[in-house]
């Protein structure tokens, strides 16, 4: 069988497989939606309270506190903090970096399907409609006495994928975008409490001092 023949036989089953495989779909993307919610319900946090303790423990030497009343990120950062306090700022900087890599990583699963999802399930759907329409036409071809009903019978039945397709998408974008935001806020909480940290143990251990007379020296070597 040839490639032409076998796009033949493809159309002349009609798209109504290509519906499961959007209903197949739809259930992953609510899937995903809902193991997201989850995630962000049962890590939230008031961040702004969550950084005044943590902050507060760090600066009166409370590293060894087993927790600030934060469970979500930035709460981790902080006892993460607490446990490689005496590392230095810079391995300090180092470990904060990949913690916050990590969280965002956590935060990003499944989102990548879910953006993919939203962007081609019309094109799914659209693909469903190209196979019915080849089928009603293949119909009209071998049952000419009942004319253009066949195929208006056929369009009907097959535009019903795209309808779906669309149906499918438009949830996963707006779901998609909804969890970026919330990502991108919370990676710049991270940020925030990481550059807080570091700063606070720059100055705890000295090494701001340290630092400003050494760039004072180059400088007024140059």
């Amino acid at each position: 069988m040839d490639l032409k023949k076998a796009f033949e036989a493809l159309g002349a089953g009609g798209g109504e497989w290509v519906l499961w495989v959007l209903v197949a779909l739809s259930i992953l993307s609510i899937a995903i939606v809902l193991d997201r919610v989850w995630y962000f319900w049962s890590n939230r946090e008031q961040t702004e309270v969550v950084m005044g303790q943590g902050m507060g423990a760090l600066a009166t030497g409370q590293w060894s506190m087993p927790s600030v009343s934060g469970r979500g990120p930035v709460g981790r950062m902080f006892r993460l903090s607490g446990e490689d306090w005496a590392l230095g700022s810079e391995r300090l900087r180092a470990r904060l970096v990949a913690q916050r890599l990590q969280e965002r990583a956590a935060a990003e699963r499944g989102l990548v399907l879910l953006g993919t999802l939203g962007n081609n399930a019309p094109f799914i759907g659209l693909f469903g409609t190209v196979l019915g329409i080849i089928k009603s036409f293949r119909d009209l071809g071998t049952a000419s006495t009942q004319g253009p009903a066949v195929v208006m019978a056929g369009l009907s039945e097959a535009l019903v994928a795209t309808a779906v397709g669309i149906l499918v998408a438009i949830p996963a974008v707006i779901a998609y975008n909804l969890v970026n935001r919330r990502i991108r806020v919370m990676d710049y909480r991270l940020e925030e409490a990481s550059e807080a940290v570091v700063a606070l143990a720059r100055a705890t251990m000295g090494e701001a001092r340290g630092v400003a007379s050494e760039e004072a020296g180059r400088a007024r070597g140059a």
